[in-house]
């Protein structure tokens, strides 16, 4: 499969990215979308609403969204970089995964999402690691991994990418007292085993460990 880096431009900051619109009191994005800036606690009080609306199913709910919502922004990134690379540039799947990833996550991180690096694992997986995770920071008394939205984030712009299913599970939470936020990504089987690995409460350091030693997708 072809693969070509993306050369994205300057660095994503928030400055440059949200643009105040004094005469319509709002802030818009490069392509038009209106944006609004709000707390942590914004994110809280979504999922105390959920909650207390659907119960168990919260997490799935949170967990869509991002995946939807990542797909939409997937196709707004595709446009961009062919404005930017000309109408013979490769598609999105035929460029780095790490380098679209990064060019896609670029305005989540100056939103205010957390910084994220993106890595390559054995048996076909993607590491994505957060830092300063919003969901993580908004949770509240979390005993279990909180950054369901950003699961969902992840997942949906990895199966963009790939042109196939493919999921994220946290294996690692700030919100539960870690220093980052992890998530391990991809397709089944190997996301599937991985998810059952976090469910029996596994240590991050272990089903790393765990990872090492899974065949190779392909095989």
């Amino acid at each position: 499969m072809p693969s070509r880096p993306i050369n994205d431009g300057p660095k994503v900051t928030r400055e440059n990215y949200f643009r105040p619109v004094p005469a319509e009191g709002a802030l818009r994005q490069p392509d038009g979308q209106r944006a609004a800036l709000v707390p942590p606690t914004f994110l809280a009080d979504l999922q105390n609403s959920l909650q207390q609306d659907f119960g168990d199913t919260t997490h799935h709910i949170l967990y869509c969204t991002g995946f939807d919502w990542s797909l939409r922004d997937m196709v707004g990134l595709g446009q961009r970089l062919r404005g930017q690379l000309g109408s013979g540039s490769p598609d999105l799947w035929q460029m780095d995964a790490k380098s679209v990833l990064e060019a896609w996550w670029a305005p989540l991180a100056a939103a205010g999402w957390g910084t994220c690096t993106f890595s390559t694992l054995p048996a076909g997986l993607l590491l994505a690691e957060i830092q300063n995770s919003a969901p993580a920071v908004a949770a509240v008394r979390a005993a279990a991994p909180a950054c369901h939205l950003s699961a969902g984030l992840i997942a949906g712009a990895l199966s963009f990418h790939d042109r196939g299913e493919c999921h994220a599970v946290e294996v690692q939470c700030a919100a539960l007292g870690h220093t980052t936020c992890q998530f391990i990504a991809g397709a089944s089987p190997h996301i599937d085993v991985v998810e059952k690995w976090q469910q029996q409460n596994l240590p991050a350091d272990e089903i790393h460990r765990r990872i090492d030693a899974l065949p190779d997708a392909a095989t």
